[in-house]
């Protein structure tokens, strides 16, 4: 069974609430096999990643898969694109045409649950969590929860359309206490350039670069550690490709506090540098790869429109935390590769 006791010591590294046992097992965060235990580091190579550039046949399916989205007894309200559902974690607001979070809501009521379930067994009740790339806020609402009211979350989005999709689903929530940012985290003070429109194409809202063309806007991003956070805990980062300009405004708040980390890395011209960065930050780094469908999913459906899908991150520990973390696969280069 996958064990991580490495966080036992993390009490003694900031200010503010410890947890008295962190990650300790990590039983529901891997992929089922049919006989009840989960499995770590076999992903087969067939699988893709869910912000990678998917084949037509597939885009097709996922075409078809947003056709079986309809008001049903779990939808609140409609009105397109948007859609407001009954989900796992709490009432949620999406994109019915997205390819990715907004189908994975409408059909089984939860996103990537093995990231949340991974999640779950690190945050505790008056922990600070900092979400980079908070999309709509499917897991900004789960921290949220995790973190309780004496708790802080800062969630960062720059695109519009989603942003106001966080902000309302954050509200529908109760969640008033997280700080939500239109804006991004990144090394510099300066503009960035996303997109404005507010009716999305269907596309994976979170991969902008695949978009077509629309209309713009300048966005203001910033260093994290100019907030000046008192306590930092874990930090979120999925910024299409920009994981590493985001943690380098972060060096600071990493000497500082030791947060876990939670990176993005799908996208292999960019991860020997990312990787070696982390590595010279003095992190000890490891392959989470959840898949989008979970058989055991809120909604109990059980056609898999994301058949080979995997979502590709790293889960990264300040190596002053001695111990060891269990069935991970380590990465110990900046040219090892999940796929290897």
């Amino acid at each position: 069974m996958p064990k991580l006791g490495v966080f036992s010591s993390l009490r003694a590294l900031a200010d503010g609430p410890k947890p008295t046992q962190i990650l300790t097992s990590f039983k529901k965060a891997g992929v089922r096999r049919p006989d009840g235990k989960f499995v770590w580091d076999a992903v087969p190579p067939s699988c893709r990643l869910a912000h990678e550039s998917v084949p037509t046949q597939q885009c097709s399916r996922l075409a078809v898969a947003i056709g079986r989205g309809r008001m049903d007894a779990r939808t609140i309200f409609e009105r397109p694109p948007v859609r407001f559902k009954r989900c796992k974690h709490g009432a949620m607001l999406f994109f019915s045409d997205d390819h990715y979070i907004g189908l994975s809501l409408d059909l089984y009521g939860e996103f990537c649950e093995g990231e949340y379930e991974l999640f779950a067994q690190i945050l505790r009740p008056g922990m600070t969590v900092v979400d980079a790339g908070a999309h709509i806020g499917v897991h900004t609402v789960g921290f949220a929860e995790l973190v309780g009211p004496s708790g802080q979350v800062f969630a960062f989005e720059p695109q519009r359309a989603l942003y106001h999709l966080l902000c309302g689903n954050l509200a529908l929530n109760g969640y008033s206490r997280v700080s939500a940012f239109q804006a991004g985290l990144a090394s510099t003070a300066r503009c960035i350039t996303v997109a404005a429109a507010e009716v999305p194409e269907r596309i994976n809202l979170a991969d902008v670069g695949d978009a077509q063309p629309q209309p713009c806007e300048q966005v203001p991003t910033a260093p994290l550690d100019s907030f000046g956070l008192v306590q930092c805990h874990f930090i979120k980062v999925d910024v299409d490709g920009m994981e590493l300009d985001v943690l380098k405004g972060a060096t600071e708040t990493l000497v500082r506090h030791h947060p876990v980390l939670y990176v993005a890395n799908n996208q292999r011209s960019n991860s020997p540098d990312l990787i070696q960065w982390l590595l010279d930050q003095q992190y000890r780094l490891y392959w989470h790869l959840p898949p989008l469908y979970n058989p055991q999913n809120y909604f109990q459906d059980s056609k898999n429109v994301f058949a080979g899908i995997v979502s590709t991150n790293m889960l990264c520990v300040p190596a002053l935390l001695n111990g060891s973390i269990e069935n991970f696969r380590e990465i110990i280069s900046p040219h090892d590769h999940w796929t290897d």
